[in-house]
């Protein structure tokens, strides 16, 4: 599979946050699931605090709503 269609069936795994299959396609080929989900998890360990904001704020329900709201 090139990067394109790699990044179009993965993308959305790490909420929508297509960065984290853009990085993984270059380690491939992967030998299970569970490589390929080790080194997105890599990916994300290994971003910068800004790029996991990013990634977490694209889920918001993780925080609650009361965090939402500032309480």
């Amino acid at each position: 599979m090139d990067q394109e269609a790699f990044v179009a069936a993965l993308g959305g795994i790490y909420e929508n946050s297509p960065w984290v299959a853009q990085r993984a396609w270059t380690a491939r080929p992967f030998r299970s699931r569970d490589a390929l989900h080790a080194t997105m998890e890599g990916i994300v360990a290994a971003a910068g605090r800004e790029e996991q904001l990013a990634l977490i704020r694209a889920h918001p329900e993780l925080a609650g709503r009361l965090a939402l709201a500032g309480n």
